[in-house]
């Protein structure tokens, strides 16, 4: 029986496809990972970059990683010693402070799309607050996104591309 299947299956004529367009050609080679994980933003990120290679640190720049502290760079690695003028780059400026709550900002606004967080948070909402969770996120991004194109940062977080600068 399966060998009647599959001589039936090979002897069909072959559907005339048409060419993929590059949008498709680009969506087929994708990895679907499962939504929310970490990898299902990463995984789309080089796709969204220009085909010429990431910049990297020349000879004469390290890369220092460290945590960001009032007084200035606090480097992880005990045998690096930092002058003043290195040090003071990095200081904790209110800038930090304000990135720091609008990121949380956008990530309640993208946690209110989830329908599961809305129903945890409001159990049973009137129709003023289902407009108000409708909206906020819009409004939030719209300000946050504004906001951080008006006043970018140079920090890099775990994970950020290093840059020249």
């Amino acid at each position: 029986m399966e060998e009647t299947k599959q001589s039936l299956i090979a002897s069909l004529p072959a559907a005339p496809r048409k060419p993929k367009s590059k949008v498709e050609k680009l969506v087929s080679v994708r990895p679907s990972p499962v939504a929310g994980s970490p990898a299902s933003s990463s995984s789309y990120a080089p796709s969204l970059a220009s085909s010429s290679p990431l910049p990297t640190l020349s000879e004469t720049q390290t890369a220092r990683y460290g945590i960001a502290t009032w007084t200035g760079l606090c480097v992880i690695d005990g045998s690096i010693t930092l002058t003043d003028e290195e040090k003071a780059k990095y200081k904790l400026q209110i800038l930090d402070f304000v990135h720091a709550i609008m990121s949380m900002l956008v990530f309640f606004a993208i946690s209110m799309f989830d329908q599961n967080v809305t129903r945890c948070l409001f159990p049973v909402p009137s129709e003023e607050t289902k407009e108000v969770l409708t909206s906020l996120p819009f409004i939030i991004g719209v300000f946050c996104g504004g906001f951080f194109l008006a006043f970018p940062t140079r920090r890099h977080g775990i994970g950020s591309p290093l840059t020249k600068e």
